[in-house]
């Protein structure tokens, strides 16, 4: 296959799982239809299913990028992700992980509910939310270590933390009729730094 066949086949590839997050955030993970996800990529069915067996594995593409996107993040250890934890900076903590779910929402809010009738993503679902726990308590730790959360209940706190980040997803960032107002984000960034910040202060 020719450089070019193989740039075309990865750009066609992005453009079925650009139209696979308009459809799914729109239409939901369970109404989506491979015929609309096709219509929206401006491309046929047939084409689709070069590129991706079913539905289910164009999700798997889709929790494969966000999971890529999370890890280079990490990577940088820069002053915006792991300084900001270790200055214990709630403001640009709440702003890295916003911006890390917008990009993605439509992916999280299509494996949500997935994982109501597939085992499989129930299994991927429980992984990244125990991850996220996990990930929210080693930083609990580390702020007891300066100061912070002297009387707070790491699991507990990091459970509620990552179920509000759930939650955010839902009502902030997916369309929809019971979707919040989305307009202000400054004012939503604001709002969850400051609950960010209690949790840090709880004696």
């Amino acid at each position: 296959m020719s450089e070019t066949a193989v740039r075309k086949g990865v750009k066609t590839r992005q453009i079925f799982m650009d139209a696979g997050r308009r459809v799914f955030a729109r239409d939901g993970y369970l109404n989506a239809e491979i015929s609309e996800i096709a219509r929206e990529a401006g491309k046929s069915n047939g084409t689709f299913y070069i590129y991706f067996e079913n539905k289910s594995a164009l999700l798997d593409a889709l929790i494969k990028d966000f999971d890529d996107y999370i890890d280079e993040r990490l990577a940088e250890a820069s002053e915006l992700w792991y300084g900001a934890s270790q200055a214990g900076n709630w403001q640009q903590i709440v702003y890295n992980m916003w911006e890390s779910f917008k990009l993605h929402a439509a992916t999280l809010h299509a494996l949500a509910q997935a994982a109501l009738v597939d085992e499989h993503f129930a299994a991927t679902f429980r992984a990244k939310r125990a991850r996220t726990r996990a990930d929210f308590e080693v930083f609990f730790k580390g702020q007891r270590q300066r100061g912070y959360c002297k009387g707070l209940n790491l699991p507990m706190a990091a459970a509620a933390l990552e179920t509000m980040i759930s939650c955010i997803i839902e009502e902030w960032l997916i369309p929809g009729e019971t979707a919040l107002d989305r307009r202000d984000e400054k004012k939503a960034l604001q709002t969850l730094s400051a609950m960010f910040g209690a949790i840090m202060t709880i004696e």
